[in-house]
């Protein structure tokens, strides 16, 4: 007689974001005898996340609103979902379902409630004025409670553990560090593209308007300041005299994010000549693919950053700055390098570097490729969740 089905019920704050990422999860999950619910707002990405298996529930919450009594209503109505599920387990991912599922789930009686800290944003961000400080200064209290909950708390990198550790937030017992972020599956990227399919890629980069011999750098993600985008452009501005050198620029603006960059400074950047444009797309992995270095130029804290993942899979060498999440996949003059944030001239001089030096390049690529297939395999990250789900819940059931 088979094992009765394990209930989980992921949560998320936003319904494309865990389309994006959960879908290796849900598969996984499934295959390992779980009944995956999905909770998250409502979005265009319903269907789809059920077409993997998943039963999706519509979640209200805002995901920027400071507002309490908004808080109080999102609580109220994950509890009423979760207790109509009764779950085994409860798995929240993002700022926000970290404060509030672990405070619904106990309400719902709900025996085993984990969170996954996927980097703790704006919020940890260093800032030098008294709102940015009381902004903190409320973050950790809502962690240090939320944490008190959970029964384990998940981390995609150290120094966000001991952001919160130190400032006593959380119980060390409870962490567990797990390498590899959210994973990806190696299948969807294409590395060596330029080499086994020379005439697509060739076709393709013609199609995007890039000379045949240049080298490109590529930026992929929501067109927003602290995610270093500015700081992008004008590292290409300052190198528009170099003919040999393109960039692209992969992403929308994110609307309603005090932080994104507005129309017109997008319609202002879109008249540099040597700056590519995509907007959003959905062959992400195609256009890493015709890409020659990946630039993360962010200083928002991320766990770790999936577009970097991406571009490991693909066998890009890296450029990232020394941020939490980032500086955990870009290893100085092993699979790329370093830099300051805010800083486009660290930004132009690591790509003039890579541009000038092949060889460099090549092994730069190969060594991200093979941390992608050590660390960054969704099936090495998730089965070792699922280790974790499976030793709580017995533990939970001997009690």
């Amino acid at each position: 007689m088979s094992k009765s089905r394990k209930k989980i019920v992921l949560i998320a704050n936003q319904n494309e974001i865990f389309f994006r990422l959960r879908m290796p999860w849900v598969k996984l999950l499934i295959k390992n005898n779980f009944e995956v619910f999905a909770v998250t707002p409502k979005g265009e990405w319903t269907k789809s996340i059920e077409s993997y298996g998943a039963k999706h529930i519509a979640w209200e919450i805002n995901r920027s609103s400071l507002n309490p009594f908004g808080a109080i209503l999102s609580i109220l109505s994950l509890y009423k979902i979760l207790k109509t599920i009764k779950p085994d387990i409860t798995q929240n991912f993002h700022t926000k379902p970290n404060i509030l599922a672990p405070i619904a789930g106990k309400l719902a009686g709900v025996k085993i409630n984990v969170s996954t800290i996927t980097g703790l944003g704006y919020a940890f961000v260093d800032r030098n004025n008294i709102n940015g400080k009381f902004i903190e200064y409320i973050a950790t209290k809502l962690y240090k409670f939320a944490n008190r909950i959970s029964d384990k708390i998940f981390f995609q990198n150290l120094d966000d553990f001991n952001v919160l550790n130190i400032k006593k937030a959380i119980n060390p017992k409870k962490a567990i560090f797990i390498e590899g972020g959210s994973g990806i599956d190696l299948n969807d990227y294409f590395p060596n593209y330029k080499k086994l399919n020379r005439l697509s890629y060739e076709s393709f980069r013609k199609e995007l308007g890039i000379p045949e011999k240049n080298f490109v750098s590529i930026f992929v993600g929501r067109l927003q300041y602290d995610k270093g985008i500015e700081e992008f452009i004008e590292a290409a501005k300052n190198l528009k005299n170099k003919n040999n050198l393109s960039f692209i620029v992969v992403g929308s603006l994110d609307q309603g994010n005090k932080r994104s960059v507005d129309e017109l400074k997008l319609k202002e950047w879109e008249k540099e000549k040597n700056i590519i444009f995509t907007g959003k797309r959905e062959d992400v992995p195609k256009l890493l693919s015709i890409a020659d270095v990946f630039v993360s130029p962010s200083y928002y804290r991320e766990g770790v950053p999936r577009t970097l993942l991406e571009a490991s899979a693909t066998g890009l060498p890296l450029i990232g700055t020394n941020m939490p999440g980032i500086k955990d996949v870009v290893l100085n003059n092993k699979n790329g390098i370093t830099i300051d944030i805010k800083n486009k001239n660290d930004i132009s001089n690591a790509i003039l570097k890579l541009s000038k030096n092949k060889k460099t390049c090549e092994d730069f690529g190969l060594k991200s490729l093979e941390f992608a297939k050590k660390k960054y395999d969704y099936k090495i990250v998730v089965n070792e969740y699922i280790k974790f789900y499976n030793s709580l819940i017995v533990n939970k059931n001997n009690d």
